[in-house]
């Protein structure tokens, strides 16, 4: 997802892999975009079974919809990046 404020999903992604799972990865993580405009998830598979998944949400419409899913427990996210502003904050994260 392209984003004016670089914010640190990627990194800890690569991160938390290799940490939790030992799967170092060397390319920067392929970012896959939803149907919504501002979400998007970076996931690593291992034997065909989605093992860590991160999202990348901006815009208060996916933090109202990411709250809901945390609140009724139903959030497939290990890791959530959020910021209010769409497209991402031109200061960067708070």
């Amino acid at each position: 997802m392209e984003s004016s404020s670089f914010g640190y999903a990627e990194v800890v992604f690569l991160r938390a892999a290799e940490a939790l799972f030992e799967s170092p990865i060397q390319a920067p993580p392929e970012v896959k975009r939803t149907r919504r405009k501002d979400l998007s998830e970076l996931t690593l598979v291992q034997n065909g079974k989605e093992v860590l998944k991160f999202a990348i949400a901006y815009g208060f419409t996916n933090i109202q919809n990411i709250t809901r899913q945390i609140k009724m427990g139903r959030c497939p996210y290990h890791y959530i990046e959020l910021m209010a502003c769409p497209g991402g904050c031109l200061n960067g994260g708070g």
